[in-house]
């Protein structure tokens, strides 16, 4: 189940970090000097500001002869000789040399996407080229990349903009690509795991190396990579990297989640240690207020894919009680639908639904009144809430596509990837009974909660059905 684009969090973090990096300008001031009595304090020192670092810059060279010759290379994907290879090469040489150009494109905002495009620009042309009868070409620009971009972004002399945009596109480099097939560059991995692990590292630039490592296992990784990555993201887990600020951390932890939800389909899915690893997130137990609900339910899909050998017997009620408050606490953080910008009299406007104050005390998930056509503030406070909150942290209201998402992390963590996996897989006897009632009850409430269309009205009928399941759920939950 794909996740909706408000789990898109790379850029967030990224971003985050990258302003981090970027503010430690620091400001000298010389100490006030006392006057002596009966004179004017002298007037104070100007603040002298520290200068701004430079960074390197590689020179561009001459374009050349590439122009014409562009659209024979690409049809072809073979040059007719050394000279042609030398034109292309000489090209993409050119290319990654504007991926340093970071004093040309003026506010930071505009560097990074002028240098995101050369990015995107080099991963397109990789892949057309890969789609060719012959891949020399292909095969000749991959080479050299893998030579070019590290000694870019292993060098502090560049940009923090050009060295996030030279990792992600080694990141993304394949040794085969094409429609069917996806062979990602096998020597990219333990570059990018040594950066990961290096603690003198800054932190935007092992958050990134971690986006090409997910990358590498989602697609597939080697027994013995799976086994040391898997202990690596176990270890983030428990102990994220100490001197992170908070949002890095909870980036972290939900890359690490996703990280081993992919280790786990492509091999360990009998692993006891990362289900240990993930028990300890959903149960949350010590009640960290850095393990959001969000991050609870991920885990929980993570457990799905388990093999229910590899889930301890005695775990089970604790897990299944959890998927139940799981379940009460994001009814009673929900928000209605978007609320549209038309007039009160469209159609549109005369299905919303009423939003419960963010802080919503009782089990009522919605009610039914004669003014629910009319925004209220209480309302339209919420929808700023969820808007602004950051994501990973409880909002105190939910988006109804958020909402669903997480309703089926549950569904996936009770039920499995298939019938060998999950919890319903590993559950026997009276736990068996406790799952098979949670997820009854859980169907029953997306039956109802998960919108045809972006703007919806409940009747009061299901209504009351859904605060009637609520009300089921929270004894299941235990203590």
């Amino acid at each position: 189940m794909p996740a909706p684009k408000s789990f898109q969090r790379i850029w967030i973090l990224i971003t985050a970090s990258l302003l981090v990096c970027l503010a430690g300008v620091t400001r000298g001031q010389e100490a006030s000097k006392v006057a002596p009595a009966g004179k004017a304090a002298p007037a104070p020192a100007p603040v002298a500001k520290a200068p701004a670092k430079q960074y390197a810059e590689v020179t561009l060279p001459d374009p050349g002869a590439w122009k014409p010759l562009r659209a024979k290379l690409f049809e072809r994907g073979e040059p007719e000789n050394d000279a042609e290879m030398k034109i292309f090469i000489d090209h993409y040489k050119s290319l990654a040399s504007e991926l340093t150009q970071h004093s040309t494109a003026g506010k930071l905002s505009e560097q990074g996407e002028k240098i995101a495009k050369v990015r995107v620009q080099i991963k397109t042309d990789l892949l057309n080229l890969a789609r060719k009868k012959s891949t020399i070409l292909h095969d000749a620009l991959v080479d050299q990349l893998a030579r070019v971009l590290p000694s870019i972004f292993s060098s502090d002399k560049y940009h923090p903009v050009t060295r996030i945009n030279c990792l992600l596109l080694y990141g993304d480099l394949n040794s085969k690509e094409g429609d069917t097939t996806l062979v990602p560059l096998a020597t990219a991995y333990p570059v990018m795991m040594k950066i990961f692990t290096n603690a003198t590292q800054p932190a935007y630039l092992r958050c990134v190396a971690l986006v090409g490592i997910a990358r590498h296992a989602e697609i597939g990784l080697p027994p013995e990579n799976r086994k040391e990555l898997g202990a690596e993201m176990i270890k983030v887990l428990k102990t994220p990297p100490p001197g992170f600020k908070p949002e890095v951390v909870t980036y972290l932890r939900f890359r690490a989640v996703d990280v081993l939800r992919s280790v786990i389909a492509k091999g360990e899915s009998g692993s006891r240690d990362i289900a240990e690893a993930l028990k300890a997130v959903v149960l949350n137990k010590n009640k960290s207020e850095d393990v959001s609900l969000e991050l609870r339910c991920e885990a929980l899909r993570a457990i799905g894919g388990l093999d229910a050998k590899a889930i301890d017997p005695a775990d089970i009620p604790l897990l299944a009680q959890a998927a139940a408050k799981l379940a009460v606490d994001i009814a009673q953080q929900s928000a209605p639908p978007a609320q549209p910008e038309d007039d009160a009299e469209s159609p549109s406007a005369a299905g919303r639904v009423p939003a419960p104050a963010p802080n919503n005390g009782g089990n009522v998930l919605l009610s039914a009144t004669d003014d629910s056509a009319a925004p209220t503030p209480e309302g339209e406070a919420a929808s700023a809430a969820a808007d602004a909150a950051p994501v990973g942290k409880p909002s105190g209201v939910l988006d109804p596509d958020i909402q669903t998402y997480l309703f089926g992390c549950i569904q996936i963590g009770l039920n499995g990837v298939d019938s060998k996996r999950g919890l319903a897989a590993a559950a026997k006897d009276d736990s068996k009974k406790l799952v098979v009632e949670i997820t009854t009850k859980l169907n029953d409430m997306l039956r109802i909660t998960k919108p045809k269309a972006r703007f919806y009205k409940l009747s009061e009928e299901e209504i009351d059905k859904i605060n009637k399941t609520v009300e089921e759920l929270e004894p299941l939950a235990g203590a």
